[in-house]
């Protein structure tokens, strides 16, 4: 009798309680990683059923514009909001604005002492990701093909590396080095063995091949973590 009734409570198991088993991903930032997003889920969710992808993007916003969207205090806000066993992110397109060092000082972007503040909330925000054990994945922004934007991600993604050094849990997914190797734009590369268009117009985003390549590195580095399977 035990063993039929155990039989028939995994036959009645229904598709909404196997998606419910999945890991829940949050990914989140700002534009450039929305593509990305849209990916992940299709990939993700859709197409190989691995994980629950939870689309959190907010276009316009950076870690420097807090009037738009204060990330550091949003960030354990989306941790208990949506309970992720993961979270990927990407940020910083829109990161130019001053900041407050630790002596209470305004400076100016791309100075020595604005990665530091920099650095100091990125690792804010990667501290709540982070909690309870949890895992992050923080990608680094491509070079772009504008000489302003050029010098202020090569600022991010250096605060970016300072602040990850100091969370065992946060992987940096270098997309740098996926995009634009030796910090070089490039809006085309060769993907199996094809000469593909990687990156939108505007120099600054991916495009739809960009952000699958993407979600390659994301799936890869989920799977080596034991989040996904």
């Amino acid at each position: 009798m035990a063993l039929r009734l155990a039989l028939l409570a995994v036959l009645t198991i229904t598709p909404s309680a196997a998606v419910a088993a999945q890991p829940r991903v949050l990914i989140t930032g700002d534009s450039m990683i929305e593509r990305i997003a849209a990916q992940a889920e299709r990939k993700l969710e859709h197409r190989r059923d691995e994980a629950k992808v939870i689309r959190d993007v907010h276009a316009g916003t950076g870690i420097t514009k807090p009037w738009r969207r204060n990330w550091v205090d949003y960030a354990p806000f989306q941790i208990r909001r949506d309970r992720p066993r993961a979270t990927v992110v990407m940020i910083g397109a829109n990161d130019s604005f001053p900041l407050v060092d630790d002596r209470g000082r305004e400076v100016e972007c791309c100075r020595r002492a604005w990665v530091d503040a920099y650095a100091r909330l990125a690792g804010e925000m990667m501290r709540s990701y982070a909690a309870h054990g949890r895992r992050v994945y923080w990608l680094t922004i491509p070079a772009p093909d504008d000489a302003t934007r050029y010098t202020i991600y090569a600022a991010v993604n250096y605060a970016l590396r300072q602040a990850a050094l100091r969370h065992d849990r946060v992987r940096l997914l270098d997309m740098v080095e996926l995009f634009t190797p030796g910090y070089e734009y490039r809006r085309r590369m060769r993907v199996d063995g094809e000469r593909v268009v990687v990156r939108e117009p505007d120099g600054v985003h991916l495009n739809r091949t960009g952000a699958a390549l993407a979600v390659r590195a994301i799936r890869r580095a989920l799977r080596r973590d034991g989040v996904i399977r």
